[in-house]
């Protein structure tokens, strides 16, 4: 995985990380399922603030902001948003991010998309608490608030893998 260096970084993009752990495992091999070419980023946070140590805002026990730094030595990518780095509807996501600071974490929103993952296509269903989000529907939501037509009707019903196989442009 590729480590960009911190000057990648701009207000209204994504991180992708790939974390470490029993959870971090269970959605590898959900993602793996699913057929997702980017399943090893398991968690997403979003750029409020670029910098040498961007903020970033993150849904892991309740919507926080920490510095990236604080993540170590994991490894993490820039997912960009496909708006130029300045463009005033990045400020417009920000804003949302830090309005949804200290909201609870969507733990129904996972365990219906596990559900989703082991069952045939027909026995889909989605169930969140209203305004609960886990990370990836946070990063879903996010770049929703900078005005970009995402790919999928239900943000969250995404693995943290989609963002990255959506967004990430790989070199030709």
């Amino acid at each position: 995985m590729v480590v960009p260096q911190s000057s990648d970084f701009h207000a209204g993009d994504l991180v992708g990380f790939r974390t470490r752990g029993v959870f971090a495992a269970a959605i590898r091999l959900g993602q793996r399922i699913s057929g997702i070419k980017h399943y090893d980023i398991t968690h997403i946070a979003v750029v409020v603030e670029g910098g040498p140590d961007p903020l970033i805002i993150q849904a892991v026990r309740k919507i926080n902001e920490v510095r990236l730094s604080s993540y170590g030595d994991t490894e993490h990518v820039v997912i960009p948003s496909p708006l130029v780095p300045f463009d005033p509807c990045r400020s417009a996501a920000v804003t949302f991010a830090k309005s949804e600071l200290g909201r609870k974490y969507g733990v129904m929103s996972v365990i219906s998309r596990a559900w989703n993952t082991i069952t045939p296509k027909w026995v889909r269903f989605g169930i969140n608490r209203s305004g609960d989000m886990d990370c990836s529907a946070f990063g879903t939501r996010f770049f929703e608030h900078q005005g970009i037509t995402v790919p999928w009707p239900d943000p969250w019903q995404v693995f943290p893998g989609q963002l990255a196989d959506e967004y990430i442009k790989e070199p030709a």
